[in-house]
């Protein structure tokens, strides 16, 4: 479900059941964007539903870096089967 949250709008992933707040935000998530929501969601998007907020910014840097790899690794697994099997 991380896969490719970097680049993808706001509340647009298929089969996840998203506030309506997140869903009607319609923002882009950027690593900025994705920072400000970590450190606190509620001013970012006011009535979403994340309970958690990341207050030490390293720690959330480290989380904005894995989603970007788990994005790199879900593009590359969707290039791979896009282009089909090599012969």
């Amino acid at each position: 479900m991380l896969g490719g949250v970097i680049g993808r709008t706001t509340g647009s992933a298929v089969g996840y059941n998203y506030s309506p707040a997140l869903k009607d935000a319609r923002l882009v998530w950027t690593a900025d964007k994705l920072d400000a929501w970590l450190a606190d969601p509620q001013k970012l998007i006011p009535g979403a539903r994340m309970p958690v907020r990341v207050l030490d910014a390293p720690s959330r840097h480290d989380i904005i870096a894995y989603l970007q790899k788990v994005g790199e690794e879900h593009e590359a697994r969707a290039n791979a089967h896009a282009s089909g099997p090599e012969y």
